[in-house]
């Protein structure tokens, strides 16, 4: 329920409408190629004992997942790839021996990817939706402003939710 929320306020900030659930890795594979901007709610796995298995889940109940390794199929082009997935952007210390980047977001960034913005740790579906949404309220506001400064500011905001804040939203 929440990734379809955060689909529709998404597309809504893109003026589009959200891709249909479960796509196929080769419409996934398109879409990286050819967007300038893409955003992927789903569940994310970093398997630390073997990163080349890390994925993103294109549909839990058929076991469809999008794998790492496939991110080196294509260029990416996107400016900007908002993972919205469990530990999408791990690296550095859990990938230690290894060729690095290694993570779904440090991959995309190999691949091509200007900007890629995700997690370091599980993410409740709630969590993530809110952020999401304070992202591209930001985003919006201030086009000029560095991504960086806009998840920090949106994980803040998050933070600073109230009982009513979550009620509206």
């Amino acid at each position: 329920y929440c990734m379809i929320k955060e689909a529709r306020w998404v597309a809504q900030h893109f003026h589009t409408t959200p891709d249909s659930p479960c796509a196929s890795f080769f419409e996934v594979l398109q879409r990286l190629e050819n967007s300038q901007q893409a955003h992927l709610a789903t569940h994310g796995e970093f398997n630390r004992a073997d990163p080349i298995e890390s994925h993103l889940s294109l549909n839990d109940g058929k076991k469809l997942y999008f794998p790492l390794w496939l991110t080196t199929t294509s260029p990416v082009t996107a400016d900007l790839i908002v993972l919205s997935a469990c530990e999408s952007n791990l690296s550095g210390p859990d990938t230690a021996g290894l060729l690095t980047p290694i993570g779904i977001g440090p991959s995309l960034a190999a691949a091509g990817a200007k900007t890629v913005v995700g997690t370091l740790w599980p993410c409740e579906g709630l969590a993530a939706t809110y952020f999401s949404y304070y992202f591209y309220q930001l985003a919006a506001a201030y086009p000029n402003k560095p991504w960086h400064h806009i998840v920090a500011e949106a994980r803040q905001k998050v933070r600073k939710m109230h009982t009513n804040d979550v009620k509206t939203l």
